[in-house]
């Protein structure tokens, strides 16, 4: 019987510190959690620290509006500099209208034509450059500010099955 008890008695001590070892634990999460969510990207060996993804600028052919934050688990960048395709997204502070006039302005002088835009809810532009196509999508964000996606692709070379839609005011269309 004294066996027993004495059994019970280690067990009784150690149970407390395992008891304290849960609420411990969730509590480091929920503070980690709570410490913010910036995400930084380590510098190339040599380099020193880290830096910030605000200040990362994944490419050259494509403007970043000042103080947007990189969303790594969303991007998906193939090659780098302006010879890439894949896909940006970021986050703005900048209201939706702004961020949709700062790609109007600012695509062109990197040799972006505007091929197509609409502003609305979720609003839409497309520029062609050379043999690539840039698609941005902003959205409105939940906490204020805008979500920005940037798709980038090579364009396929027209190989004469698509003609081009009749003129107004032609009578036949040709066909697909």
């Amino acid at each position: 019987m004294k066996e027993r008890q004495v059994i019970e008695m280690k067990i009784q001590k150690k149970l407390p510190t395992k008891r304290l070892l849960l609420p411990i634990f969730s509590i480091t999460l929920i503070i980690g959690g709570c410490l913010g969510t910036d995400i930084t990207i380590p510098t190339a060996p040599g380099t020193s620290g880290n830096t910030e993804i605000a200040s990362f600028q994944p490419t050259t052919d494509i403007p970043i509006p000042a103080g947007s934050k990189f969303d790594a688990s969303q991007s998906l960048v193939l090659s780098s500099k302006d010879v890439w395709t894949g896909r940006l997204v970021l986050k703005a502070k900048p209201n939706l209208g702004k961020i949709f006039a700062f790609y109007q302005q600012e695509m062109p002088p990197l040799g972006w034509q505007e091929v197509a835009s609409v502003l609305t809810t979720t609003s839409v532009l497309t520029f062609v450059r050379q043999n690539r196509t840039a698609t941005v999508q902003i959205a409105p964000d939940r906490l204020g500010g805008s979500t920005i996606s940037i798709t980038v692709a090579t364009r396929q070379p027209n190989n004469g099955s698509f003609t081009q839609p009749a003129a107004a005011g032609d009578k036949a269309l040709p066909p697909l």
